[in-house]
């Protein structure tokens, strides 16, 4: 299978959430998936374990170790889209008739473009992943099949 995974989704592969279970499954079983996710994602990630460090929910250690973990898997496990003009003006225009915020539709852009890629080159469509609910319900409106990690413990 082909999964996109956004950040909401992402995030649950390095903090304990619900849906964490799902997520490390997923990643542990990569060998026969493929995982995407934006270039964005990394800064969206970085984002929410600076966060954490600050509001005391970790420790420097775990943030150290969070870090050095998912920059790891950017370079081993994920394959991730980078930004491009096209996902701009995708993302612009899905602004445009969902209400979605920025970063959101930028996500939602970059999957759309690496779903084109893939059909253009007769594969299956990807999944999106998220554990947003406007997000997934736009993913579907556009034509996405989808799944929500927040459904496993």
């Amino acid at each position: 299978m082909i999964y996109y995974l956004d950040t909401s989704a992402l995030i649950k592969r390095y903090l304990d959430e619900i849906g964490s279970s799902w997520m490390r499954g997923l990643a542990q079983a990569a060998s026969s998936d493929l995982l995407i996710s934006s270039r964005l994602t990394t800064v969206e990630i970085s984002s929410a374990f600076a966060r954490r460090l600050r509001e005391g929910t970790v420790t420097k250690e775990d943030y150290a170790d969070h870090l050095a973990v998912f920059d790891e898997d950017c370079n081993t496990l994920y394959h991730l889209v980078e930004l491009s003009p096209e996902i701009l003006d995708l993302a612009r225009d899905l602004t445009a008739r969902h209400p979605l915020r920025a970063l959101d539709a930028l996500q939602l852009a970059s999957a759309l473009l690496a779903n084109r890629v893939f059909l253009n080159l007769n594969l299956p469509s990807l999944t999106f992943v998220s554990a947003d609910d406007r997000l997934l319900e736009t993913a579907q409106q556009e034509n996405l099949p989808i799944y929500l990690p927040n459904g496993n413990p």
